[in-house]
């Protein structure tokens, strides 16, 4: 096979792995940046528009998701000299996939490593089925243990796009393995959130067990089992029977028997830790390193539930108040942010609201003390608007003025556009230009005859709108420049 060197705009530094679905390749795009490209087999591929439908539909609903255990793709592409579709992922450091993880172990996981990764494939799961969107493709090469020992869940909807929209490719064509595949997918039914709880409870048997659930060399056999055969017993003692219970319940032949949701799945597994002993502690460790992730929704869920459980317990409430420190924090940055976005907006009342606020909740916060004072500087001193037409005459306004011609009653309007319009296009009273909290606004009178430009686009009658700088009004033939004067401005 040739080696490429490019795939759209991304420079080709190695392969990293090929499954089923695709070629995974090393990548950095026109920045630098290091990416992670997938590129789907062509073989796979007959409906390509539908496939890169579904890919664009998936990309946009996962990137309103932030989640410290998701790996979600940043983009779908294609390159037509090398007739490559691909997604871009991004890239994680030295990542390990958990059936290589399983060897390096001798095998087998222990009940912990593996209660705590089906705790996180958990709460991964949760946050994409709260959009409506299913795995669909879970299997051990999906779970990643990234640099420092960060958990991942990879590819997200990836293996479902391709084998719902793609004619003759099978759930188990596009995964590669049907050692996961719950009933419903392997008799053509449709899949709901159970099904992704199935493939867990599935990829949890394996880990414990250092095998699938059912071998056999026909993978018609294997899946044949997993929808007649009862899952074999966990031949371990090390493991819980309330989490045995947990795993067969899961592993039901009928959907609507299993845990109907992620949350009701966790729940149970929770109790399973509690009477294990194991609860509080795991939940603590969790808690600080979703804390250091800056996940404070997910670090603050886990703490809860130590106090609920123990209200006294100082490191939980040790880290609460971390927690809470952080948020008003990273509140008050967006904040400070925000104003900073209006004062370059000329939103000036706006702003100074923002600061008070922000000042409120942290007296003396220097960024928003300085904020604060170049903001009433600048309104004590509104700016002063001014037009310039296009042969060179300048109109200055301090707070108001009319827009328009002057007429036989001797009274010409601020901005008299008589000697710039032979053509007649003004109204003699055209609009009204004022000043409002530090911005400019202007008004089209409703009984003007000619239509009013700003920047390109037609004001409407009788409705405010704000000057920006450097727009470009035109009413027929006549232009004018907006532009600003500060007075003050520089010792703001």
């Amino acid at each position: 096979m040739r080696l490429r060197r490019r795939i759209g705009p991304y420079r080709i530094e190695r392969e990293v792995h090929q499954g089923k679905l695709g070629i995974l390749y090393r990548a950095r795009d026109e920045g630098g940046n290091l990416r992670a490209l997938k590129v789907l087999h062509a073989f796979l591929i007959q409906d390509r528009t539908g496939v890169e439908r579904a890919l664009d539909d998936l990309t946009g609903r996962l990137k309103e998701l932030s989640h410290p255990y998701l790996v979600t793709p940043l983009s779908v592409g294609h390159d037509p000299d090398e007739d490559a579709l691909y997604v871009v992922y991004p890239w994680i450091e030295r990542a390990a996939p958990f059936d290589a993880i399983l060897q390096q172990e001798g095998g087998r996981l222990s009940f912990s490593q593996v209660a705590e990764c089906l705790w996180r494939v958990l709460l991964a799961l949760r946050a994409i089925h709260r959009v409506q969107i299913l795995h669909g493709g879970l299997k051990l090469s999906n779970l990643v243990r990234g640099e420092g020992g960060r958990f991942y869940v990879t590819d997200p909807g990836l293996a479902r796009a391709v084998y719902r929209t793609q004619p003759g490719v099978s759930p188990w064509d596009a995964l590669g393995t049907s050692d996961y595949l719950a009933p419903e997918l392997i008799e053509g039914r449709e899949a709901g959130f159970a099904t992704d709880l199935y493939a867990l409870a599935a990829i949890g048997y394996h880990l414990l067990e250092g095998r699938p659930l059912f071998i056999y060399d026909d993978p018609a056999r294997r899946r044949e089992a997993h929808r007649n055969q009862t899952p074999p017993p966990l031949q371990r003692s090390d493991v819980p029977l309330a989490f045995q219970r947990w795993l067969l319940r899961a592993l039901d032949k009928d959907p609507r028997a299993r845990f109907p949701d992620p949350d009701a799945a966790l729940e149970a597994l929770a109790a399973v830790l509690q009477e294990r002993g194991w609860g509080m502690d795991f939940w603590r460790a969790e808690a600080q390193a979703l804390y250091e992730l800056r996940a404070l929704d997910l670090a603050a869920e886990h703490v809860d539930r130590i106090l609920r459980l123990r209200p006294s317990h100082p490191e939980a409430m040790l880290l609460k108040e971390e927690i809470e420190k952080t948020r008003l924090q990273e509140e008050i940055a967006r904040q400070v942010a925000e104003a900073r976005r209006r004062i370059e907006g000329r939103q000036l009342e706006g702003a100074r609201e923002i600061l008070r606020e922000v000042l409120a909740r942290a007296p003396q916060h220097p960024e928003a003390e300085a904020l604060l004072a170049h903001v009433e500087a600048l309104l004590a001193r509104p700016p002063i608007l001014v037009l310039r037409t296009s042969t060179g005459r300048i109109f200055r306004l301090e707070r108001e003025g009319i827009l328009g011609r002057s007429g036989r009653d001797g009274n010409p309007p601020e901005v008299d556009l008589s000697a710039e319009d032979p053509g007649r296009y003004v109204s003699r009273r055209h609009a009204r230009l004022w000043l409002e909290d530090g911005t400019w606004w202007i008004r089209v009178f409703p009984e003007t005859v000619n239509t009013t430009w700003m920047d390109g686009v037609p004001l409407e009658r009788d409705r405010s709108y704000r000057l920006p700088e450097e727009a470009r009004l035109r009413i027929g033939n006549v232009e004018l420049q907006v532009a600003f004067e500060h007075p003050g401005r520089e010792n703001a």
